[in-house]
C-alpha cells in the first residue's frame, strides 16, 4: 500500500516539476494534502478523516467564523459518523480485496491456457 501511495505521490508532482525536477520537494506538502483530502474510490473516504476522524479544515474553511454549538452533542455525532466510516471502510477494503485477488487468478488462468 506504501508503494501505491508514493508511486500516486510521485506522478502528481512529476506533473508540476518538468521544467524543475530539483525542486520537487517544494511540492511535496501540498501534494501530500491534496492526496490525504481526496476521496478514494477503494474507502470512499479520505485518509485524513480516516485517521483523524474528521475533514481536514482548508483554506477555505477560515474564511467564516464557527458558529456556536453544544459541543458535546456535535462530538458524539461525528465520534459515532467516524467510526461508521472506519466500518464502512473495512467492508470495502475487504470487497477491493477480494475483487483483486479474482482478477489476479483470472489473469493467471488466462496466461496458463
Amino acid at each position: 500500500m506504501v508503494e501505491r501511495v508514493n508511486r500516486t505521490l510521485a506522478d502528481i508532482i512529476a506533473s508540476y516539476v518538468s521544467k524543475e525536477p530539483t525542486k520537487w520537494s517544494d511540492f511535496l506538502p501540498s501534494t501530500t494534502f491534496a492526496y490525504n483530502t481526496a476521496v478514494h474510490s477503494s474507502t470512499g473516504y479520505t485518509p485524513f478523516y480516516l485517521m483523524y476522524g474528521r475533514e481536514a479544515t482548508e483554506p477555505q474553511d477560515m474564511i467564516q467564523p464557527a458558529r456556536n454549538r453544544n459541543m458535546t452533542n456535535v462530538n458524539m455525532i461525528f465520534s459515532q459518523m467516524w467510526y461508521d466510516a472506519l466500518d464502512i471502510t473495512k467492508e470495502k477494503l475487504k470487497e477491493a480485496k477480494e475483487k483483486t485477488k479474482g482478477l489476479l487468478r483470472q489473469k493467471h488462468e488466462e496466461s496458463r491456457i
